[in-house]
């Protein structure tokens, strides 16, 4: 999936822990942010996505972001390495999180909510056509729904269809 949906993917997925568990407006709020930067953020090991970009800029000027994808991608091909994992993320929203706690403002659910971003994203993955590996390091890969990163699936169907989630779990999660 493109940056868009995961970060909409991302939104939705906490909104909708946010509706199970009812946390005050503001944690709601801090943590759709939290879960909307932090989905995209498992593209790190593609060396060509926004993640390892520059910027944003399509030029590969080696910078730390660059030279951390290639580090990364040499334990496995994008989807199929750790930062595609469903534990690697969970060890990821901690670390991301640490700024967080150590000012002591709402670590647990600014921590979840960078989880939940990044889980979301591994789940729309498995929607695309290249398969994903989960649980990496065990397991084997997981082959998705088929359809084709940036095409008329994704933008006709997923990505209106989590945008609906958000508009509707926000609606009713902050009321």
């Amino acid at each position: 999936m493109m940056r868009a949906t995961h970060v909409i993917g991302g939104c939705a997925a906490w909104l909708a822990v946010c509706a199970a568990a009812s946390p005050p407006a503001v944690v709601t709020l801090a943590g759709t942010v939290a879960a909307g930067v932090a989905a995209p953020l498992c593209d790190i090991d593609n060396v060509g996505a926004w993640a390892s970009r520059r910027r944003g800029s399509r030029r590969r000027a080696h910078p730390w972001k660059y030279r951390a994808a290639r580090v990364i991608a040499h334990w496995g091909a994008h989807r199929r390495g750790p930062c595609h994992s469903f534990i690697v993320t969970a060890c990821a929203a901690v670390l991301l999180a640490a700024p967080v706690l150590l000012a002591g403002w709402w670590p647990w659910a600014i921590a979840a909510a960078m989880g939940t971003g990044w889980w979301s994203h591994i789940a729309l993955d498995l929607a695309n056509a290249q398969p994903v590996r989960a649980f990496w390091p065990f397991g084997p890969l997981i082959y998705g729904l088929g359809f084709r990163v940036g095409r008329r699936g994704e933008l006709w169907l997923i990505r209106p269809a989590a945008a609906a989630a958000v508009a509707l779990l926000a609606l009713v999660t902050l009321r």
